[in-house]
This record gives structure tokens, sequence and C-alpha cells, in this order.
């Protein structure tokens, strides 16, 4: 578990699963991109097989196409579900261009608090300690400001900037290796 004095690093645990539909009602709509999330209107669609896919993800069984193995954090606010984190053991030509080793999401309610720059050592370090390799690639679309914001801030190895396909259209990429 990796935690600081606000936030921590959990592995998703029942006790935290109405927290975790709770960050879903809050952000399914507000994020521009849903992949860490789930459909809260679909609740009890995916109450019972998320832990399962949790597992199998990590595990790499039952894998789309070109998608790496990952492992499933969920990130505490005191005892609240706060964000999620998803890291990737490892990275293809995809993850390479858009996606990197690691992706978070903060729920909207806990955004504008400045703990994007807390949470993203604990999500790099979390990505060694998992055995996504040595180095870390982070990547940020210009258009996410507060990532991009709070990315900047972290010392890396080395930034680039490219045009790619992300999101659904082409547009500016940061790469960040930490």
């Amino acid at each position: 578990m990796e935690e600081n004095n606000l936030l921590t690093l959990i592995k998703p645990g029942k006790e935290y699963l109405e927290s975790f539909l709770t960050l879903c009602r809050e952000s399914f709509h507000s994020v521009h991109n849903t992949y860490l999330l789930r459909d809260p209107e679909r609740f009890e669609e995916w109450k019972n097989s998320l832990f399962i896919r949790y597992e199998k993800d990590e595990q790499g069984i039952e894998l789309p196409e070109n998608f790496l193995p990952s492992v499933t954090f969920w990130v505490l606010y005191g005892e609240e579900v706060a964000g999620v984190v998803n890291i990737r053991k490892g990275l293809n030509d995809a993850l390479k261009d858009y996606g990197g080793n690691a992706g978070f999401m903060l729920s909207s309610r806990f955004r504008g608090k400045k703990l994007s720059h807390i949470l993203i050592p604990l999500v790099i370090a979390k990505t060694k300690e998992v055995g996504a390799g040595g180095e870390v690639l982070m990547t940020c679309t210009d258009n996410n400001i507060p990532s991009l914001s709070a990315l900047k801030k972290i010392p890396a190895k080395k930034v680039e900037r490219a045009i790619t396909w992300a999101d659904g259209k082409y547009c500016p990429v940061h790469r960040f290796y930490f």
C-alpha cells in the first residue's frame, strides 16, 4: 500500500464498493475517458463481477486485443474512494504513443485541491513496484490542463511532445518519462 498523509493507494475491496459507486455517480459523465469507471446506472450488472474483472486484468486473462495485464488501485482520501489508478505491466507500441504505464482519475469532488501533485509520485512509485519496468511513462493531452500542470511539476527524466490519435481525434500529447 502506497500512502502519504492525505492519499492512499489500495487494492479494490468490497468494503469500499459503495464509495466507488459514489465516485462513479459523481464522475462518470464528467471525465474525458471513462475506462477507469463503471456506469453507475448499471451497478446491479457489474457489482458482483468487478473484482473478478480486476483479477483477470492483473493476470492477463480474457483481455481485449492489444491490451496488457494491468493492476487497478483505488485512491483513498480518508475513508472515501477519491479516484482510480490503472497500472499497465509493460508497454506496447500503442501505449508508448499514448497511454503510458499508468492512468489515473480523481472524482470531480476532489479536483482543484492539488491532489494530483500528491498522487502522481505515489503512482510512479507503485508502477515501479508492480514491475512495469525501470522507467515510467505517463502521457497527457494538451486539453487535460489540470493533469498536465501536475505532471509538469514532477521532475521528469525526459519530456516529449507529439501529435497523435488520442480520445477519438488527433491532438498534442505530452510524454513524461520518470
